[in-house]
């Protein structure tokens, strides 16, 4: 991902019309990649590669998805 240059580069071997998405509306996505550094620094002395803290997260983010809206928050 270019964060600096406000583009996220799609798969290549994706059959998709676009090379590249524009992140200059999402600002959110490039905050994340920007800590993203972090994180695998932080999985790395926990003894954990960042593809696992990456599976866990999304194993948990889709958790989230799949229960719903929290009601009242």
């Amino acid at each position: 991902m270019r964060v600096r240059h406000g583009r996220c580069q799609l798969d290549a071997d994706a059959d998709q019309p676009l090379k590249h998405l524009g992140l200059r509306g999402l600002p959110e996505v490039v905050a994340a990649q920007r800590r993203w550094a972090g994180v695998v620094r932080r999985a790395v002395r926990a003894g954990m590669g960042p593809g696992e803290v990456f599976a866990l997260a999304h194993a948990v983010v889709a958790r989230w998805r799949d229960q719903g809206p929290v009601l009242g928050a």
